[in-house]
């Protein structure tokens, strides 16, 4: 079973409550801080054997084009040591 979304009449709908590990939303969003011009970041955890960087790319692109803003996507790995904790402290789960 695939662990992406579909977009189908810009809504986002995942295959399986359970294909995501963890959904968090990170940034300004998750500050309050965000404004029109914000984009929104987003912070998931996938199964190694289900993450690949192609994959992660094209969920952004799907992604952004339902709720009409951009949409950035992490991984916790992807994440600067020096930024990490700070992050992980202010990310909000979805």
């Amino acid at each position: 079973m695939s662990c992406w979304p579909t977009t189908e009449n810009g809504y986002v709908t995942w295959p399986s409550p359970t294909a995501l590990c963890v959904c968090s939303c990170l940034g300004s969003a998750a500050r309050g801080e965000d404004d029109a011009k914000s984009d929104l970041d987003l912070l998931v955890e996938i199964p190694p054997e289900r993450l690949h960087l192609f994959d992660l790319l094209e969920l952004g692109h799907e992604v952004s084009d339902a709720p009409g803003v951009e949409v950035d996507i992490g991984t916790p790995d992807m994440l600067k040591p020096a930024i990490r904790d700070q992050v992980l402290a202010e990310a909000h789960p979805l």
